[in-house]
């Protein structure tokens, strides 16, 4: 039996990892909102973003920065299966959960932009990897070193972070806060 935290952005794809392990793989599925909102109702409040984070940050106060993740963490080893924990969150619920036997933590930033790629490569009106790099249109611009003989292109990756460096260290703490 092993648990699975999942961390990751809005948007990175953790539900569609999460979906994927359930209905493909038979794990069970515990998530941190699902937990909170549970809460949320339990004191009789309205399920919205800031009452999610109101009774989240509340619950890590009177509890533990990991309560949650350690409740869900309890709840899945007792189940005896193969569970998924999605949205591990804090640095707190992260230190929590590291320790754990049988547990692993994976951080999804980029499956969401893999997925939405590969679809959109495969698309009919594509025709694929192949046919996508054998358009000219599309073969022109994968050269790995820019054309350096239209100056759009010498600013863009020469000019520009050469600037941002050189007002980084000529300009250091002359901002508000010390930079």
């Amino acid at each position: 039996m092993i648990t699975i935290g999942i961390t990751g952005t809005l948007g990175a794809g953790k539900g569609t990892i999460v979906d994927y392990l359930v209905k493909q793989r038979g794990f069970v599925h515990y998530s941190v909102r699902a937990f909170i909102t549970e809460e949320i109702k339990r004191r009789g409040l309205e399920v919205n973003r800031d009452s999610m984070t109101l009774v989240g940050n509340d619950l890590r106060a009177q509890h533990s920065p990991s309560y949650i993740v350690e409740q869900l963490y309890a709840q899945a080893q007792s189940s005896g299966c193969n569970c998924i924990i999605e949205s591990v969150r804090t640095p707190g619920e992260v230190s929590a959960l590291r320790g754990k036997p049988h547990f692993y933590l994976f951080a999804v930033v980029m499956a969401g932009a893999f997925a939405v790629m590969y679809y959109a490569v495969e698309h009919p009106s594509v025709g694929g990897w192949s046919a996508m790099m054998a358009n000219p249109a599309v073969a022109s611009k994968l050269s790995f070193f820019p054309d350096f003989t239209k100056t759009d292109a010498l600013i863009a990756v020469f000019v520009i972070p050469v600037a941002v460096q050189w007002w980084n260290v000529w300009y250091s703490g002359s901002e508000p806060g010390g930079g």
